[in-house]
């Protein structure tokens, strides 16, 4: 609500990393290179949603402009225009999983597609919300 970009974001995942001062434990709950970026992926999917939905912070922050750099605004476009038309996201999942076959996705690529489309409903749904 007060403006955060992506980046600042980044940074504080980066920059807050667990140290208790065990060096057994800091391994265990230190984020791996794939999680940080999973979390990364996470981030630019709910701020592109937000961007898309014109949601604006509550407090009159500045909202800044999400890059997709990563080339996820077709879906994110598409799972909006599914949410805007009333679909639930077991519908949502059905769609995604009969294109899946068409399309000739491997299992690891119908659950990121189905768990990104996922984190764009539900951000969707919470800016609905408030």
């Amino acid at each position: 609500e007060e403006g955060y970009s992506v980046a600042a974001l980044q940074f504080e995942l980066a920059r807050n990393e667990l140290d208790t001062g065990d060096a057994i434990v800091d391994k265990a709950v230190r984020l791996t290179d794939q999680e940080r970026r999973t979390r990364e992926v996470w981030l630019h999917l709910i701020f592109l949603t937000l961007e898309r939905l014109d949601f604006a912070p509550k407090k009159g922050g500045i909202r800044p402009k999400t890059e997709d750099s990563l080339g996820l605004l077709p879906m994110v476009e598409r799972t909006l225009d599914a949410h805007k038309q009333g679909f639930t996201i077991e519908g949502l999942k059905l769609e995604l999983a009969l294109e899946a076959e068409s399309q000739c996705l491997t299992p690891a690529q119908q659950s990121l597609r189905s768990q990104w489309s996922r984190i764009v409903f539900f951000a969707a749904d919470e800016a609905a919300s408030t």
